[in-house]
Protein backbone atom coordinates (compact mmCIF):
# COMPACT_ATOMS: atom_id res chain seq x y z
CA UNK A 1 0.00 0.00 0.00
CA UNK A 2 1.56 3.37 -0.95
CA UNK A 3 2.37 5.75 1.87
CA UNK A 4 0.66 9.11 2.02
CA UNK A 5 2.95 12.04 1.27
CA UNK A 6 2.40 13.40 4.79
CA UNK A 7 4.00 10.34 6.38
CA UNK A 8 7.58 10.44 7.62
CA UNK A 9 9.89 8.65 5.16
CA UNK A 10 11.06 5.17 6.14
CA UNK A 11 14.50 3.66 5.76
CA UNK A 12 14.08 2.26 2.24
CA UNK A 13 15.67 4.24 -0.58
CA UNK A 14 12.53 4.13 -2.75
CA UNK A 15 10.77 6.48 -0.30
CA UNK A 16 13.70 8.92 -0.15
CA UNK A 17 14.96 11.57 -2.56
CA UNK A 18 17.82 10.54 -4.79
CA UNK A 19 20.14 12.64 -6.94
CA UNK A 20 17.68 11.95 -9.80
CA UNK A 21 14.65 13.25 -7.85
CA UNK A 22 16.28 16.03 -5.87
CA UNK A 23 18.98 16.79 -3.35
CA UNK A 24 19.60 14.21 -0.66
CA UNK A 25 19.40 15.72 2.84
CA UNK A 26 22.60 15.46 4.87
CA UNK A 27 20.90 13.33 7.54
CA UNK A 28 20.36 10.51 4.99
CA UNK A 29 24.07 9.71 5.24
CA UNK A 30 23.67 8.69 8.90
CA UNK A 31 22.46 5.10 8.90
CA UNK A 32 21.95 2.23 11.28
CA UNK A 33 21.90 -1.55 10.89
CA UNK A 34 21.59 -4.70 12.95
CA UNK A 35 23.17 -8.12 12.67
CA UNK A 36 20.18 -10.34 13.52
CA UNK A 37 21.30 -13.56 15.19
CA UNK A 38 20.09 -16.66 17.00
CA UNK A 39 21.50 -19.87 18.45
CA UNK A 40 20.32 -23.20 17.05
CA UNK A 41 21.80 -26.40 18.41
CA UNK A 42 24.63 -24.40 19.97
CA UNK A 43 25.53 -22.81 16.63
CA UNK A 44 25.43 -19.09 15.91
CA UNK A 45 23.24 -18.18 12.91
CA UNK A 46 22.94 -14.82 11.18
CA UNK A 47 19.84 -13.66 9.30
CA UNK A 48 20.53 -11.99 5.96
CA UNK A 49 18.01 -10.35 3.68
CA UNK A 50 18.16 -9.58 0.00
CA UNK A 51 18.53 -6.04 -1.21
CA UNK A 52 15.46 -4.57 -2.87
CA UNK A 53 16.87 -5.58 -6.26
CA UNK A 54 17.25 -9.16 -5.02
CA UNK A 55 20.81 -9.37 -6.35
CA UNK A 56 22.74 -9.10 -3.09
CA UNK A 57 22.52 -10.22 0.52
CA UNK A 58 22.71 -7.68 3.35
CA UNK A 59 21.67 -7.03 6.92
CA UNK A 60 18.69 -4.80 7.76
CA UNK A 61 19.90 -1.21 7.35
CA UNK A 62 18.53 2.24 6.75
CA UNK A 63 18.52 5.94 7.47
CA UNK A 64 18.36 7.23 11.04
CA UNK A 65 15.49 9.71 11.03
CA UNK A 66 16.01 13.09 12.73
CA UNK A 67 15.54 12.72 16.50
CA UNK A 68 15.77 8.92 16.34
CA UNK A 69 18.42 6.94 18.21
CA UNK A 70 20.61 4.76 15.95
CA UNK A 71 19.84 1.58 17.93
CA UNK A 72 16.09 2.26 17.63
CA UNK A 73 16.48 2.88 13.89
CA UNK A 74 18.29 -0.46 13.52
CA UNK A 75 15.47 -2.27 15.32
CA UNK A 76 12.90 -0.49 13.13
CA UNK A 77 14.77 -1.55 9.99
CA UNK A 78 14.93 -5.16 11.24
CA UNK A 79 11.16 -5.17 11.62
CA UNK A 80 10.42 -3.41 8.30
CA UNK A 81 12.96 -5.22 6.11
CA UNK A 82 13.34 -8.63 7.76
CA UNK A 83 10.21 -9.04 9.86
CA UNK A 84 12.09 -9.74 13.08
CA UNK A 85 12.05 -8.37 16.61
CA UNK A 86 14.48 -9.00 19.40
CA UNK A 87 16.84 -7.75 22.08
CA UNK A 88 19.84 -5.56 21.36
CA UNK A 89 23.14 -7.13 22.38
CA UNK A 90 24.69 -4.22 24.25
CA UNK A 91 28.15 -5.81 24.15
CA UNK A 92 28.52 -5.36 20.40
CA UNK A 93 28.69 -2.19 18.32
CA UNK A 94 30.63 -1.38 15.16
CA UNK A 95 30.48 0.86 12.09
CA UNK A 96 31.34 0.95 8.40
CA UNK A 97 31.03 3.34 5.49
CA UNK A 98 29.94 2.95 1.88
CA UNK A 99 29.37 5.31 -1.06
CA UNK A 100 25.81 6.30 -2.01
CA UNK A 101 23.95 9.38 -3.30
CA UNK A 102 27.22 11.05 -4.34
CA UNK A 103 28.43 10.91 -0.74
CA UNK A 104 29.50 8.52 2.00
CA UNK A 105 27.04 6.83 4.32
CA UNK A 106 28.22 6.05 7.86
CA UNK A 107 26.44 2.98 9.26
CA UNK A 108 26.36 2.16 12.97
CA UNK A 109 25.94 -1.59 13.42
CA UNK A 110 24.35 -3.28 16.42
CA UNK A 111 23.64 -6.94 17.16
CA UNK A 112 20.04 -8.06 17.60
CA UNK A 113 19.18 -11.36 19.27
CA UNK A 114 16.05 -12.40 17.40
CA UNK A 115 13.15 -13.41 19.62
CA UNK A 116 10.30 -13.20 17.10
CA UNK A 117 9.99 -13.83 13.34
CA UNK A 118 6.88 -12.58 11.57
CA UNK A 119 5.35 -14.53 8.68
CA UNK A 120 4.26 -11.29 7.01
CA UNK A 121 6.02 -7.93 7.40
CA UNK A 122 6.28 -4.56 5.61
CA UNK A 123 8.70 -5.69 2.89
CA UNK A 124 7.94 -9.43 2.70
CA UNK A 125 6.93 -9.08 -0.94
CA UNK A 126 10.21 -7.34 -1.90
CA UNK A 127 12.84 -9.25 0.08
CA UNK A 128 13.87 -12.78 0.95
CA UNK A 129 15.44 -13.67 4.27
CA UNK A 130 17.68 -16.61 5.12
CA UNK A 131 19.38 -17.91 8.25
CA UNK A 132 22.96 -19.08 7.73
CA UNK A 133 26.19 -19.63 9.60
CA UNK A 134 28.20 -16.53 10.43
CA UNK A 135 30.98 -17.72 8.11
CA UNK A 136 28.59 -18.06 5.19
CA UNK A 137 26.94 -14.71 5.99
CA UNK A 138 30.33 -12.99 6.02
CA UNK A 139 31.03 -14.40 2.55
CA UNK A 140 27.60 -13.49 1.14
CA UNK A 141 27.40 -9.77 1.99
CA UNK A 142 28.47 -7.27 -0.66
CA UNK A 143 30.60 -4.87 1.40
CA UNK A 144 33.98 -6.16 2.63
CA UNK A 145 33.74 -3.96 5.73
CA UNK A 146 30.42 -5.56 6.64
CA UNK A 147 31.92 -9.00 6.09
CA UNK A 148 34.64 -8.14 8.61
CA UNK A 149 32.04 -6.88 11.10
CA UNK A 150 30.09 -10.15 10.89
CA UNK A 151 33.32 -12.13 11.37
CA UNK A 152 34.27 -9.98 14.40
CA UNK A 153 30.80 -10.45 15.86
CA UNK A 154 31.04 -14.23 15.48
CA UNK A 155 34.51 -14.27 17.07
CA UNK A 156 33.64 -11.91 19.96
CA UNK A 157 33.86 -13.37 23.46
CA UNK A 158 30.28 -12.31 24.25
CA UNK A 159 27.80 -15.12 24.75
CA UNK A 160 25.53 -14.09 21.82
CA UNK A 161 22.37 -15.50 23.28
CA UNK A 162 23.84 -18.40 25.24
CA UNK A 163 23.38 -17.00 28.76
CA UNK A 164 20.02 -17.26 30.43
CA UNK A 165 18.37 -13.91 31.00
CA UNK A 166 15.63 -12.79 33.31
CA UNK A 167 13.34 -10.34 31.52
Amino acid sequence: MPRKSTEKPRGDSAAKPTPATGPVPEWFYRQSAVVPYRRRGGNLEILLITTRSGRHWNIPKGVVDPGEYPAAAGCREALEEAGVRGRLDEDFRDRYTYPKWDGTCVVEVFALEVTEELAIWDEHDRRRRRWMTAEKAARRVKHAALSRIIARFAAAPADHGQASRSD
